[in-house]
């Protein structure tokens, strides 16, 4: 197997998606404070109010899993996918999608994010007759969608950084 392949495996198998769910989740309640939203007991656009402006650490577990899904998903998305490459071609690839150059491959990302989104919704009996956000994700409104891509975009720079991490480690060594 490749290195990414490798890398990516290793980075599911110790829960490292664990750790970029906090970090995405911190800094989207960060964003959403800082766009007037606060906690409410339902979500509620026009009064920006949703349940989960909370730390990731008050969130319930289950809320915490569904979180831990979008890292797991694009770690792997990239690891099946683009197991061919070396880490240093995947630290460039990932510059390139977070440099905005590569917008079609991040959009296929937010889909299969997407994707296992629905199928842990499915799995907890959720469908579309009692949520909107369960279609398929070209049908998605532009809210959601935009979600889904700024969890994916937040989650290729976490793992940017743990590459570049173990690439500068292992030139040291």
């Amino acid at each position: 197997m490749t290195d990414t392949y490798n890398f990516l495996s290793e980075f599911i198998n110790n829960g490292r998606y664990e750790d970029c769910a906090q970090m995405a989740h911190e800094r989207w309640l960060k964003t959403k404070l800082g766009q007037g939203w606060s906690y409410g007991a339902t979500r509620d656009g026009d009064a920006k109010q949703n349940p989960l402006m909370l730390p990731f650490t008050e969130l319930p577990a289950h809320v915490q899993g569904i979180n831990s899904l979008a890292p797991y998903a694009v770690a792997n998305y990239l690891r099946t996918n683009k197991r061919d490459l070396s880490l240093e071609e995947l630290a460039e690839l990932i510059r390139e999608i977070l440099d905005g150059k590569l917008e079609e491959l991040l959009d296929n990302i937010g889909e299969y994010v997407h994707s296992h989104f629905i199928i842990r919704m499915l799995a907890e009996g959720e469908s579309t007759r009692t949520r909107r956000d369960m279609v398929v994700y070209q049908d998605l409104d532009e809210e959601t969608r935009s979600w889904d891509i700024q969890i994916a975009l937040e989650v290729l720079e976490f793992i940017m950084h743990e590459i570049r991490k173990h690439l500068t480690s292992n030139s040291n060594d």
